[in-house]
């Protein structure tokens, strides 16, 4: 069966993963901590991050939630962090440090490339926030190649709920529509690529998916 679009996680599939966000959940939990480094630490421990090691673990809240997840753990253990809006100062950091540390795998850009001139369509669903998302991968020349983009505030759901697959699945639709000036089934099948991509529910099928 062919392919008709491939839906990517980005963190852990476009992104390296501990090289792009554990400067940056270190600054922001120290600064959650009011720059305490001892809360600090239990901020980045509760959520998954060895910071001795340098690293995230798989499946974690800091590894798969979003910012809103994130900042109800970090609100119960630092409760007098003193932030009006705790989730939109977390994902301001996560915006600004993501955007200076973003490491992109070997490749990425120019594998994205030849599947878009290929004629796959692609989608990127993630649980960072979409300005987020494209703030990480704006400096490697690739938001363009995307026909569909979506954070957990993009209005399609979070992972592992099908929203954001869904939505994907309709964006290419859309494209199909435009080239055939009616409704009619995908010519080929979407695909999910990436970490956890596996777990979503009701999606058709998925590849390079972390069990």
């Amino acid at each position: 069966m062919a392919i008709g679009g491939i839906l990517f996680d980005k963190d852990g599939t476009l992104l390296d993963f501990n090289a792009t966000w554990v400067p940056v959940i270190r600054e922001a939990a120290l600064a959650v901590a009011g720059g305490d480094a001892n809360l600090a630490a239990r901020l980045m421990a509760a959520g998954g991050q060895d910071d001795s090691q340098g690293t995230v673990a798989p499946g974690s809240l800091l590894a798969a939630g979003t910012t809103k997840e994130i900042a109800a753990l970090w609100a119960d253990l630092a409760p007098d962090h003193g932030q009006r809006d705790l989730i939109g100062f977390i994902d301001s950091l996560f915006i600004e440090g993501g955007k200076a540390t973003a490491v992109a795998v070997p490749g990425m850009a120019n594998v994205l490339a030849r599947l878009k001139h290929g004629g796959i369509r692609l989608g990127l669903a993630t649980s960072d926030s979409e300005a987020g998302a494209v703030a990480t991968l704006a400096g490697f020349g690739v938001v363009g190649l995307f026909d569909f983009l979506a954070g957990y505030d993009s209005g399609y759901g979070v992972k592992p709920e099908p929203g954001m697959v869904e939505g994907f699945r309709e964006a290419c639709l859309m494209i199909f529509i435009g080239f055939r000036g009616k409704r009619e089934p995908l010519p080929a099948t979407p695909f999910m690529a990436g970490s956890g991509g596996g777990r979503i529910e009701r999606s058709w099928a998925a590849i390079g998916a972390v069990p």
